[in-house]
């Protein structure tokens, strides 16, 4: 049976503005991350290449537990959730261009929902995706254990934040002024505790912990094959492209300390960082997953909406090269980095790849949008993120004045790059070869602001942290013309850590798959469940191009990715510039 959500009761309109203050503090995101109070739950949005447009702004909070404040659900209770969603926030809307002033500090968050939608809510949201065929040994969405697996939406109610400007190093104190001065005194004596400890200035990078043992869910013969059915698809025009995923666990320390230090490591590692505490690690939340964390390190903006002039914004990645090898001793000098770079600017299946989507996103974005609004703003640019070189394209439009939040992810979830195209027929042949869902790897992280505005991320790269057995995925695109490898070997997992530099959020150590039950069980069978586990996902793009045996590589370079240092604390931010 499906667990309802969590419905809300219907709020009062606002009858004043919330409160907007300047807030006296000079703490980093990642640093406020570590040293809060333990018995406070936390979201927070974040990055660490703050900056620029798309690199400015971070959100801290904290989740304040009941039926008034969370809202979660799986299966059939995720469309009454986002229905609920949808007409608080619009009620929220039409109060704030009531009350709002024409000198109010141009900010991406006021007050609102922080949370994640997971994938499988794109089954419910567009339903002809059940229509296709479904691997009969697949973990049903609603089958999960509810206390070792995060619910398939969550999104938690905050009435106040801080938000941080990476640009001036500025803090504000935004929302309901009682709860938003509590939050910025809060985080004052936060600020007190780590200059009696070592100063602001002197304050470390967040603590290491001991590298990760990753461990396969599937074994390489196992994804290989898969990629192989998914390239049968396309040869036989189901498809363009198909995004299928691998897992992998990790086990990881239980104690909340050390996955703030993973949370604060995620936040300075990308452009839309991302740390929630999902629940079950406070006893004081009741209503989420038991013992579970978010931890993403993002680099793709899915949406920005701006709630002010209705521009939206989608800026989909499709191209990756690696800023490290897996293999010890790879490193190239800057002339075989300048000539990679050429390469991968003029690789035409790269190209092809984000041209596909991006055409995807413009179809997606035009039936929300006013007509003749929409624009390709980019059709590719190389991007630099701290650990890989990205191509991005843009997209931007004008939203209907009467869209809704549900309007907008009808027509846009899940994200066209991490599903595939077309993109119905691309999700119903994932739910067909994946075994288990996804959760909230390829769903979207971000927030909707009480005024109108709304970011949120493409869900890749993004760890799941729980008091219980859990899996992990690196995923492969897949397109047509797969060279048969049926003569390579399988590629056996490195026996060294995947990272060459020490520092990232997720330091991992390859070994062989464990002993495991039948195929498709989505279990890691022999392997032993200590305290707390790490589920990891992450995705790659195939075209017609694509060679099984390397996409089968390429899952393993993916993992790798994470091993990393921290880039400068002070640079965090989250969300698109408001302007």
């Amino acid at each position: 049976m499906s667990a309802p959500a969590q419905l809300l009761p219907k709020p009062e309109p606002a009858t004043s503005r919330p409160t907007i203050t300047h807030a006296t503090l000079r703490a980093s995101p990642t640093q406020l991350v570590q040293a809060w109070t333990q018995s406070r739950p936390l979201v927070v949005l974040g990055s660490g290449s703050g900056g620029g447009a798309f690199g400015r702004w971070s959100v801290l909070a904290e989740v304040v537990g009941g039926d008034d404040t969370i809202i979660h659900a799986r299966g059939a209770g995720i469309l009454p959730a986002l229905e609920r969603v949808d007409r608080v926030w619009r009620e929220r809307r039409d109060a704030w261009e009531q009350n709002s002033s024409t000198n109010t500090p141009a900010l991406p968050f006021y007050g609102g929902w922080i949370g994640f939608i997971g994938f499988e809510c794109g089954e419910w949201i567009e339903p002809a995706v059940t229509r296709g065929p479904s691997n009969a040994q697949r973990m049903p969405s609603d089958a999960r254990d509810t206390a070792t697996s995060p619910p398939d939406l969550w999104l938690a109610r905050c009435d106040a934040a801080l938000v941080h400007d990476a640009l001036t190093g500025e803090w504000h104190a935004v929302g309901e002024p009682t709860q938003a001065n509590a939050l910025h005194a809060r985080a004052l004596a936060v600020q007190d505790a780590i200059t009696a400890c070592a100063g602001v200035d002197a304050w470390p990078e967040p603590t290491a912990h001991p590298p990760l043992s990753l461990v396969p869910v599937e074994s390489d013969a196992e994804y290989e094959a898969d990629v192989r059915r998914a390239i049968e698809y396309v040869h036989a025009g189901d498809v363009f492209q198909v995004n299928v995923a691998r897992r992998f666990i990790a086990e990881v320390p239980a104690d909340l300390a050390s996955w703030r230090a993973i949370g604060a490591r995620a936040l300075g590692l990308a452009r839309y960082g991302a740390y929630l505490e999902v629940g079950g690690a406070h006893a004081t939340d009741p209503h989420a997953a038991a013992g579970c964390a978010i931890a993403s390190y993002s680099p793709e903006l899915f949406l920005t909406v701006d709630g002010a002039t209705g521009r939206i914004v989608t800026r989909p990645i499709k191209g990756t090269m690696g800023a490290v090898a897996v293999e010890a001793g790879t490193a190239r000098t800057p002339s075989e980095t300048s000539n990679s770079r050429a390469a991968f600017e003029s690789n035409a299946k790269e190209r092809a790849e984000l041209h596909m989507i991006v055409d995807l996103m413009r179809n997606d974005l035009s039936r929300v949008c006013q007509p003749r609004t929409v624009r390709v703003a980019s059709a590719r640019v190389l991007e630099d993120h701290p650990t890989v070189l990205h191509g991005v394209g843009e997209v931007e439009g004008t939203l209907r004045h009467d869209a809704s939040l549900l309007d907008i992810l009808r027509a846009t979830f899940p994200p066209g790059s991490v599903t595939g195209a077309p993109k119905i027929r691309a999700v119903q042949i994932i739910r067909e070869l994946e075994r288990a869902p996804r959760g909230p790897y390829c769903g979207a992280i971000g927030c909707l602001s009480d005024c109108g505005s709304m970011t949120w991320s493409v869900a890749i790269r993004t760890g799941v942290v729980a008091r219980a057995m859990c899996a992990e995925g690196a995923a492969g695109e897949v397109g047509a013309e797969g060279a048969d490898s049926a003569t390579q070997t399988e590629t056996p997992p490195p026996k060294r850590p995947v990272t060459t530099r020490a520092g990232g959020p997720f330091e991992f150590f390859l070994n062989e798959p464990p002993t495991r039950g039948p195929r498709g069980s989505g279990s890691a069978g022999a392997v032993h469940a200590p305290a707390a586990h790490l589920t990891y996902w992450a995705g790659c793009g195939v075209v017609a191009e694509s060679e099984p045996a390397r996409e089968v590589r390429e899952s393993w370079e993916k993992v790798g990715v994470v091993g990393h240092p921290l880039p400068s604390a002070s640079s965090s931010s989250f969300l698109a510039s408001p302007h």
